[in-house]
């Protein structure tokens, strides 16, 4: 029995369940209510959303705000689901915000702090008994505080008729089930913090095989470009030009020290990366990793961390590093220096977590070739490219205006992953099938979900169907059609 195995199955395993038990980053308290108890179809109606923000903290008003570089503070977004029951009528009014001087966008910004009202004029789409239907508050926004922000984050707000029985909110909400099954008390975070990156670098076996039979150049280029979707990521994108913001206005007073603090914050993204990948290596050795890449249980070990990491990236739920961590390092992070700027791309690195652990994952296959070195490289490389903007964007922040705005096609992106992720489990299962011999896995059912799941990101691509939390796709542009076409392409050759 090879206890290496043993051991690092029980430290993964560990560790995923303390990220799905870890307190989520919720500093506020919500709850929605109408007057009616129920409406027939077509009937209007007016939601009220109360919300209570944690001491210190507040979030950006609806507005859209942008300073003199084009670049502002992320926009509050509200919305009605499940959309085949409910939807927003009209304009949506609020209490009157606060209002203060930003350094960070040279601007007057907006925002909500203490307690505040949202009042959502509303559709029925059929007969609904509030008493009976679960139906949500779709409460989108980024919680700051005067040091810090955390990235944007949707939670599901349960609506109940004002005369019943109502509980306020608790500090840590439940995650994303299926409105079906979800308890009416329970405000619910969506994962939208969560990875696209993630399935990337999860393809599949087969594929980072071939990328090293080419070379240590092929995998490195495959890894950088791993590294370089994970910044389209909902938890990543949003924080460049806040980051770069902080870093800019911090040189106005001493112009090298923009330069070194940038530097220093991207080398604290590329050491802990990179350390993940020596600590990897260092554990198993070259025979070690091979042995591991090859055992059927630990492929199946890997599948359901791939499937777990699917749903996450389906919003089902969320997965996050323990907040009590995190937290610890912010704080250590706020003092002055370079080691408190190192200690940010540290904390940044961990908080973006659920966007690269699949990478992680994934870096232990892409060894089973017995190269020890490769988990190193390949961290290294993603690392480098994932961690760049934040120190060019520095040196030349004029470029931050050409930046596409976040939005709702990151959470595209993150379904489009989730699905990746399908199919990069199915595999792990199939290998296991064929070293146990049980036939459960046979060559046509394995391709056959694989066309599937190439069609079903083509539906979605195109618009064909939408999760709870995605936005309408009012137009196909160029870039999903070439998308569509990709992902279609490879559905009919594997059928053929």
């Amino acid at each position: 029995m090879n206890y290496k195995n043993i051991f690092i199955t029980l430290i993964i395993a560990l560790f995923a369940l303390s990220q799905l038990f870890a307190e989520e980053n919720k500093h506020f308290k919500a709850n929605a209510f109408v007057e009616v108890k129920s409406v027939k179809k077509a009937e209007k109606f007016n939601v009220l959303l109360k919300v209570s923000f944690d001491k210190n903290w507040y979030t950006y008003s609806m507005k859209e705000q942008e300073g003199p570089d084009g670049i502002g503070p992320t926009a509050t977004v509200i919305d009605l689901v499940p959309e085949n029951k409910i939807a927003v009528s009209g304009k949506i009014t609020s209490s009157k915000p606060h209002k203060k001087y930003d350094e960070a966008f040279e601007i007057d910004i907006e925002y909500f702090k203490g307690n505040c009202e949202f009042s959502i004029p509303a559709i029925a789409k059929k007969d609904i008994d509030f008493s009976k239907e679960k139906l949500f508050v779709l409460f989108d926004l980024q919680q700051c505080e005067d040091e810090r922000c955390l990235p944007p984050s949707a939670y599901q707000i349960p609506i109940k008729f004002e005369g019943s029985d109502i509980q306020t909110e608790e500090s840590i909400a439940s995650p994303i089930e299926d409105p079906e099954k979800e308890e009416a008390s329970d405000i619910v975070a969506a994962s939208q913090d969560s990875a696209e990156k993630v399935s990337m670098k999860t393809e599949s076996q087969s594929e980072i095989e071939s990328k090293k039979k080419e070379g240590v150049f092929a995998f490195l280029l495959f890894a950088m470009t791993a590294g370089a979707l994970a910044l389209l990521t909902p938890c990543v994108f949003p924080m460049v030009p806040i980051t770069v913001s902080f870093f800019t206005k911090r040189a106005e007073k001493e112009k090298s020290r923009g330069l070194r603090d940038s530097l220093v914050y991207t080398a604290g993204i590329v050491v802990t990366f990179t350390a993940l990948g020596f600590i990897l290596a260092t554990i198993f050795g070259a025979t070690g990793i091979q042995e591991f890449a090859t055992n059927p249980f630990l492929n199946m070990f890997i599948a359901a961390i791939f499937i777990i990491f699917a749903l996450n990236l389906f919003g089902a739920f969320e997965l996050q590093l323990p907040t009590g961590l995190l937290n610890k390092l912010n704080r250590k992070s706020e003092g002055g220096g370079m080691l408190g700027v190192l200690l940010m791309g540290l904390t940044f690195s961990l908080t973006s977590f659920t966007c690269t652990v699949p990478f992680v994952g994934v870096a232990l296959v892409a060894a089973s070739g017995g190269e020890w070195f490769y988990p190193i490289l390949g961290m290294l490389g993603f690392s480098t490219v994932f961690a760049a903007p934040f120190f060019l964007l520095a040196l030349f922040p004029s470029a931050m205006n050409k930046m596409p705005k976040a939005g709702g096609w990151m959470n595209n992106i993150k379904v489009v992953m989730g699905l990746l992720e399908i199919a990069a489990a199915i595999k792990f299962i199939s290998n296991a099938d064929l070293v146990w011999s049980w036939g459960l896995m046979p060559r046509e059912l394995f391709i056959g979900i694989w066309i599937a799941c190439s069609l079903l990101i083509v539906l979605y691509i195109l618009g064909i169907f939408r999760l709870p939390h995605d936005s309408p796709v009012e137009k196909v542009g160029t870039p999903r059609i070439v998308i569509s076409i990709f992902f279609a392409s490879i559905g009919f050759f594997l059928f053929a």
